[in-house]
């Protein structure tokens, strides 16, 4: 009876010392992450000719209408509206809408993210639209620089 009670101890003292020790280790991964969450990522440097010019005053709709024209040359009729600059800071941001078949589409994005300054969508979906063509809603964006 004596060692079955001792036994019961040494069992209940492990399973607090374990909680314990998991407790510790969960408040440490906690201090980890809120860390890393406020840590800054950082800076890009960006080449030459790869940014949108920062004293261009409006980036977004400067961004807006190089995606425009680089839809229209790839004879794509597209909306584009720019995005208020603290949707993406440091970049410039477009949300895009267009109407096409399939290879249509693939020119286009080949169109806007094939040249510079750098166009990248960083979201995006395709649809069947009602009239048997496809429907492109994504969100372009792009970094600004200083030029250098």
């Amino acid at each position: 009876m004596t060692r079955l009670l001792f036994g019961t101890i040494a069992v209940a003292m492990m399973v607090v010392l374990a909680g314990w020790s998991l407790a510790a280790r969960d408040a440490a991964l906690r201090e980890h992450a809120l860390a890393e969450a406020g840590a800054r990522p950082a800076a890009v440097r960006l080449s030459r000719g790869t940014a949108l010019p920062a004293g261009s005053g409006d980036a977004a709709a400067l961004l807006a209408a190089l995606v425009a024209d680089r839809g229209s040359a790839a004879g794509i009729r597209l909306s584009v509206r720019p995005l208020a600059a603290t949707v993406a800071p440091g970049f410039a941001a477009v949300d895009v809408e267009a109407r096409g078949r399939e290879t249509a589409l693939r020119q286009l994005a080949r169109a806007i993210e094939g040249d510079r300054p750098v166009v990248r969508f960083v979201r995006w979906s395709i649809r069947p639209g009602t009239d048997g063509l496809l429907r492109l809603e994504a969100r372009a964006v792009a970094p600004i620089g200083d030029g250098r």
